[in-house]
């Protein structure tokens, strides 16, 4: 097993390269999406280049972002370069973005289940966001931290936070978030932007979503289900939050959102009340992510997927209970 390397080995790593692709994982939220585009931009001042890619096009909700009108979308790298940076990315397959196993790689990350797989890996868990690594990268390469690169680096700690409602949220996230508020970030702009002026798309989406809710268990565990044909029938696929809805019901410990974003293919968000790693579950089936939120890609048929899962949760969570 590789040993977490330290925020100087990043630095040197950088050091004599130039051209990098920078990447995430598939389904990019703020976080990834954020970190990201700052990290480009913190490379630019230092006069390195850099182009952000994802798998798939630009969630609406995060189209506002400064910077994001570079981002490419792009199922295989783009460019001809040496080297990838992935960022908030558990394993390359999880990037969305084939040809990244090809480059000498740089792996940042703050969850807790991470492959380890690239040349150099730097992993903090005890940061809220991956966007508060990136600062401390940028720092540490003489980048300033502009007024666009706050707005950035906010909304990455906002939304791993849940607007600042998950366990993460500690001293640290906040004087984060108050210091990215110093260098120009508009809180109140963001939050609007980024929870506000929803499509009608998404709250039909989200009201498909709903009406297949169901509890097992003896109610513990929650689960939704959204067929392919829900997403080409509504025209969108963001189903940012939607998972929350199911843990937010009493006496509800576990709640798993399926996507099937390809006929046979399900991406599963699960969230959890903490009496669940969820990160451990979705790290079975070539996921990752937090104890308390997580998530997995995994192909079959929808029943048997769900079966799956249910079931090794329930397993767990009857060792739990003793």
């Amino acid at each position: 097993m590789k040993s977490v390397d330290t925020l100087d080995r990043v630095v040197d790593w950088l050091g004599p390269r130039d051209d990098f692709v920078i990447a995430s994982h598939a389904d990019p939220d703020g976080d990834s999406l954020g970190s990201s585009i700052a990290l480009a931009m913190a490379l630019e001042q230092v006069g390195k280049r850099s182009t952000v890619v994802i798998g798939q096009s630009m969630p609406r909700r995060y189209r506002w972002l400064p910077g994001a009108s570079k981002v490419v979308s792009a199922e295989r790298i783009p460019t001809d370069t040496r080297a990838s940076i992935l960022v908030e990315c558990s394993e390359f397959a999880r990037s969305g973005v084939r040809g990244l196993d090809t480059l000498e790689s740089l792996n940042i990350d703050h969850h807790t289940k991470n492959g380890m797989y690239a040349e150099v890996n730097w992993i903090d868990p005890s940061a809220a966001a991956t966007g508060m690594m990136i600062q401390e990268l940028a720092d540490a390469l003489g980048a300033e931290v502009t007024s666009a690169m706050a707005s950035l680096l906010y909304v990455t700690v906002l939304t791993d936070t849940g607007s600042f409602h998950h366990s993460n949220t500690d001293a640290r996230a906040m004087a984060f978030a108050s210091e990215m508020l110093g260098f120009g970030a508009n809180a109140s702009v963001i939050a609007e932007q980024v929870y506000g002026d929803y499509p009608a798309a998404r709250i039909h989406l989200m009201g498909d979503a709903l009406s297949s809710l169901k509890r097992v268990a003896a109610g513990r565990i929650a689960f939704m289900f959204l067929p392919f044909s829900a997403f080409e029938r509504r025209g969108t696929r963001d189903t940012e939050a939607f998972v929350n809805h199911a843990q937010g019901i009493d006496g509800v410990k576990i709640s798993l959102l399926f996507k099937e974003v390809d006929p046979g293919v399900f991406r599963i968000s699960l969230r959890s009340d903490g009496s669940v790693d969820v990160a451990e579950v979705a790290s079975h089936h070539g996921g990752g992510g937090h104890p308390r939120a997580a998530g997995c890609q995994i192909e079959g048929a929808f029943e048997s997927v769900r079966d799956r899962l249910v079931d090794e949760i329930h397993s767990v969570l009857e060792d739990v209970d003793g």
